[in-house]
């Protein structure tokens, strides 16, 4: 990590949130918001990497589909991600870029962007991944064909699906956004070299008092946000699943553990 004792100097720098979901982003950027207000800060569109198909055909084809979108918004002289009707210059009067993002994908300013994240406990994030798409589904959309693969099995059933194959994407999700690729060896570099500043969720108070500091932003304070309405009503899952599931997210449980031990000499180092 890149955090050390000189200040952001916002002229020449913009904050860059890489939001990877389920991981206490929300929290952070409401704590943000209530101290700076929500004008300081721009959230991009999301570019859905984390998405799990069908199967493998059907993951390609919408890699395709989302590959001939970016080109036709690059021909058109749009950033795909930049929310609709979201001029350019916009990005010049902003602190935060925050946004369900790969690091480096983000829109692109004059400023050198200063990467934070934040990372949870790969098995906690899974499951709760997992419960929040069902909270996302309408109730006109309960009992029809539903293409989110969540929605349509049991957890049971949906760890089961992925372990086999019969479910094809993305688990290991922390590597993913951070490095574009489920390797921790290619996630720890990026964190080594690129990432100015990331915590586990659970440190979430430390990691807004070291960024206050780098930025002079005095004190913040962040709320938890509420568990989901899915995730309260269901069972816990079995210890046969919990086993699957950390099976699928070996490379994030690394990625997670180099992060805790990397902010912890941080806090150590330039801590209040």
């Amino acid at each position: 990590m890149q955090f050390g004792s000189s200040p952001i100097d916002f002229k020449r720098e913009l904050l860059v949130f890489v939001h990877i979901p389920k991981t206490a982003g929300t929290a952070f950027l409401k704590a943000l918001d209530d101290r700076l207000g929500p004008d300081h800060r721009l959230e991009t569109r999301m570019e859905k990497i984390d998405r799990i198909h069908s199967g493998r055909f059907a993951a390609r084809l919408y890699s395709a589909e989302r590959s001939i979108r970016n080109k036709l918004h690059e021909i058109a002289g749009v950033d795909a991600l930049l929310p609709k009707g979201t001029p350019r210059s916009a990005l010049d009067k902003i602190t935060l870029l925050s946004g369900h993002v790969m690091l480096g994908h983000e829109p692109k300013t004059t400023r050198t962007p200063v990467y934070l994240t934040l990372v949870r406990d790969p098995v906690e994030r899974f499951i709760s991944h997992y419960y929040y798409l069902h909270d996302l589904a309408q109730p006109e959309q309960r009992g029809r064909r539903d293409r989110q693969a969540a929605r349509t099995y049991s957890l049971e059933d949906y760890v089961n699906r992925l372990a086999s194959g019969a479910l094809y994407g993305p688990t290991n999700v922390h590597c993913l956004f951070l490095a574009g690729s489920e390797s921790f060896e290619a996630a720890r570099r990026v964190v080594d070299e690129r990432i100015f500043l990331a915590a586990p969720s659970e440190r979430l108070d430390e990691f807004l008092a070291l960024l206050s500091k780098a930025c002079g932003f005095g004190p913040i304070a962040a709320s938890r946000a509420n568990v989901g309405e899915a995730r309260q009503t269901a069972e816990p899952a079995s210890a046969r699943t919990v086993l699957k599931i950390r099976a699928l997210i070996d490379e994030d449980r690394k990625l997670v553990d180099y992060i805790s031990h990397r902010f912890e000499e941080a806090y150590r180092r330039f801590g209040p």
